[in-house]
């Protein structure tokens, strides 16, 4: 019998409050949600969450991912984010894209992620806090 090895990160678990900026195995997780700025960004930023999200997908984790939620860009951010966050709540680890702490959306999902008891990590260049984006 084989057993699959669990994924390693690059990043900072957040949700525990411990640096893991090496690489090291993190808890299992069964969903993986990503989030990031797309209000005021070209294509809403699907281009980078497209990205993030294979590359997690490639490590063997099951992603949601919003540009995959909301593919009507007329939609409004309220209706975009209600769909969010019913997605959000059903998974196990929030991943944060690079910008995210200056996006209201994303900070509001950070917020509910790390409420709920969320791991945390962070994409390759994405802030660890919000005051660390403002310095």
């Amino acid at each position: 019998m084989t057993t699959k090895p669990t994924p390693t990160f690059i990043g900072v678990d957040l949700g525990h409050e411990r640096d893991i900026s090496f690489a090291c195995a993190l808890p299992p997780v069964h969903r993986v949600y990503v989030a990031g700025p797309m209000t005021g960004y070209a294509e809403l930023n699907f281009p980078a969450f497209q990205t993030e999200a294979a590359a997690l997908r490639a490590a063997g984790l099951f992603v949601i991912n919003p540009a995959e939620i909301n593919v009507d860009p007329s939609a409004g951010w309220s209706a975009c984010m209600r769909a969010d966050i019913a997605q959000l709540v059903t998974c196990d680890r929030i991943h944060l894209l690079p910008g995210w702490s200056r996006s209201t959306g994303a900070t509001l999902e950070h917020h509910i992620a790390r409420a709920l008891g969320l791991v945390v990590t962070l994409a390759e260049g994405a802030e660890a806090t919000v005051q660390e984006a403002r310095q």
